[in-house]
């Protein structure tokens, strides 16, 4: 569970903004809490529960014609809890992530930070990536967003930049891409344990 291992890192450096975690499960030997909380350690505190998306979709008033044509789809029933699990805690903002997918934990604190910068650039998606290239950002967009909204999400990518610098400290970026706050980052969570795949 590498983005629990993301959170407590980004946790322990001071760079986790208030959030919960949600974890989305569709099978049976994802239901693991315990295992969450080992690899959250010290951010543990954020977890707001395991939920369980497989099955029929409960949440028909966020899209009757997708509900009825899809009823049994594993991604949108979790697209669907997300909006119901916002509704009822009244999140402003919600962020998507793969458990398996690791994001340097400045990274994650910065995008887990971007709602309301977001809201003031008039930008209602933050991505880690330009997403304009991959189709099921098209799809999610045409299923869920009315014209004007799709309009300003297609803008805000065009208007986006690839402006990427050394997270990893990696050999292929010259000292002009390293700073203290990346080293002093870095040399924090170099202690800490990967968890095994």
């Amino acid at each position: 569970q590498l983005l629990g291992w993301s959170l407590r890192a980004a946790s322990l450096q001071g760079g986790l903004p208030a959030a919960r975690l949600h974890v989305l499960v569709h099978e049976v030997s994802d239901w693991d809490p315990e295992g969450w909380l080992e690899s959250l350690g010290e951010a543990s505190h954020v977890l707001g529960g395991l939920h369980w998306c497989k099955g029929q979709n409960r949440y028909r008033e966020y899209n009757q014609r997708l509900f009825e044509a899809r009823p049994m789809d594993n991604y949108f029933n979790k697209v669907f809890m997300m909006l119901g699990l916002a509704e009822r805690h009244g999140y402003e903002h919600v962020a998507s992530f793969d458990d398996d997918v690791f994001l340097p934990p400045s990274t994650l604190g910065h995008l887990l930070a971007s709602g309301p910068e977001a809201d003031q650039l008039g930008c209602g998606v933050v991505a880690p990536l330009l997403q304009n290239g991959v189709p099921t950002v098209e799809i999610w967009a045409d299923t869920w967003l009315p014209p004007g909204e799709r309009r300003r999400l297609f803008e805000c990518f065009a208007a986006s930049s690839t402006r990427y610098c050394n997270l990893f400290l990696s050999s292929y970026f010259g000292p002009e891409c390293v700073d203290g706050i990346l080293t002093a980052a870095a040399e924090e969570v170099a202690s800490l344990s990967a968890p095994s795949p």
